[in-house]
């Protein structure tokens, strides 16, 4: 019989510490202790005609229209294409 008691005693400090979590979150937040933390936007790195590397964000080239036209480059054309 005991057993059973603590089960349900058990089950409702349980219950009140998860609401009481919630609770605090939901506080917390609407008073702006929590920032919303936006995702890091993925990079891609990128060769320049000068022959640096520099970095562009990934949803200003992922046009899908644009990825059809892709052709892999020769090594020619890239050495061509490179200012020395």
């Amino acid at each position: 019989m005991q057993n059973s008691e603590s089960h349900v005693a058990r089950r409702k400090f349980l219950g009140l510490l998860g609401l009481l979590s919630i609770a605090g979150f939901a506080g917390a937040s609407s008073k702006g202790l929590v920032k919303n933390i936006k995702p890091e936007p993925k990079k891609v790195r990128l060769l320049g005609q000068d022959g640096k590397l520099f970095e562009v964000d990934a949803s200003v080239i992922s046009d899908p229209n644009h990825v059809a036209s892709r052709k892999k480059v020769s090594d020619k054309e890239l050495q061509d294409w490179i200012k020395k």
